[in-house]
């Protein structure tokens, strides 16, 4: 029963795999535009810099990285705050996040 229940786990991770690869494939790389080449408002998206600077002022957070892209183009991409408090290391656009269990 334990190597059915494992060969059934297998196969269905197989199966997931299988799934994602046609559309890593055909998916471009993201490039960098102006946000209205992309029809979105650099106005409107500059108000995400004080909604991230008053969390961390309020010690909501330390630190984050926002990306948005609309049409396979990159029109806002930035980091916020720090990435380690103790040794005083500023949160870069390349900070890689560790994430644990989410339920």
């Amino acid at each position: 029963m334990k190597i059915q229940l494992t060969t059934f786990f297998f196969t269905l991770l197989c199966f997931a795999l299988i799934a994602q690869t046609p559309s890593i494939k055909n998916s471009p790389p993201l490039s960098p535009s102006e946000p209205e080449e992309a029809g979105m408002s650099s106005e409107r998206l500059s108000k995400i810099d004080g909604m991230f600077k008053n969390a961390i002022t309020a010690n909501q957070i330390p630190g984050a990285v926002a990306l948005i892209a609309r049409n396979g183009k990159i029109i806002f991409y930035k980091s916020y705050g720090m990435a380690d408090n103790q040794s005083k290391k500023a949160m870069e656009k390349e900070t890689i996040f560790r994430i644990a269990s989410q339920s």
